[in-house]
């Protein structure tokens, strides 16, 4: 084992909820909850009915001032894939949390509420806003109250038992919409995790975030230079920035 896997192995705790949800379980839910939208529902074409909702979204996100936004939603490769394979959604990591409740508000507009199928995929998408809200309020927090924390898995495993029957559902009926991938039993560990760890400790977007700065550091260093003097002149500069900053 190199020592940086080792390292790795050591500091990390559980997975990090940032790669887990936002940029796993979550696209995947939300590209088919569109792409079932676009195909199934809507009475236009494809096209026609994607833009209806993104009219719908961009005018919740008007309404609600959602800090972070969807920039555009235009075209139905942003979540449609090759035939065959699961839809899943296009999207920075900071736009996600922010979507699940503007997605669940056009869902619920267009939604028919006699329909089993309809009424789950709505109580799937208010168990996801639901997490986000408790991520929200309790964000100070090292560990979660413990009837938070239970409530914090009991809307995980909602969630994710909601999006299982649906991906059920719709492979009996021969598309392929829903999947479920080794992230959501990451999700569920995080969720049992948190009587013990607040998940919000336990996203990267502040190692993103360094490994931006760090991209740049790394690019002011590369003319001229070997690849080992890059990296020397590198290292320098960012312990020079370090001692400037602290």
């Amino acid at each position: 084992m190199r020592i940086a896997d080792l390292v790795d192995l050591v500091l990390n705790i559980a997975y990090d909820w940032m790669h887990t949800k936002y940029l796993g379980t979550d696209l995947y839910q939300f590209g088919s909850c569109l792409a079932l939208l676009v195909n199934n529902i809507l009475g236009g074409t494809p096209d026609e009915n994607l833009q209806a909702c993104w009219s719908f979204l961009k005018r919740y996100f008007r309404e609600h001032r959602t800090p972070s936004q969807y920039r555009y939603l235009n075209c139905i490769s942003m979540f449609m894939r090759a035939p065959g394979r699961f839809p899943k959604l296009k999207g920075k990591a900071s736009e996600v949390p922010h979507f699940s409740p503007a997605l669940q508000a056009l869902w619920e507009h267009h939604h028919n509420p006699n329909l089993t199928v309809h009424r789950q995929l709505n109580l799937m998408l208010k168990a996801n806003c639901r997490l986000e809200e408790l991520i929200s309020e309790y964000k100070t927090e090292y560990v979660f109250p413990p009837a938070v924390a239970s409530e914090f898995e009991d809307m995980t495993t909602t969630m994710l038992q909601l999006q299982t029957q649906l991906a059920n559902h719709f492979v009996e009926e021969g598309i392929a919409y829903f999947d479920i991938t080794s992230k959501s039993h990451m999700l569920q560990e995080i969720a049992l995790l948190s009587h013990y760890v607040n998940p919000r400790l336990l996203w990267a977007f502040c190692g993103e975030d360094l490994m931006q700065k760090m991209q740049q550091v790394a690019q002011s260093c590369t003319r001229g230079n070997t690849q080992g003097q890059q990296t020397i002149k590198m290292a320098r500069h960012y312990r020079l920035g370090l001692h400037l900053s602290l």
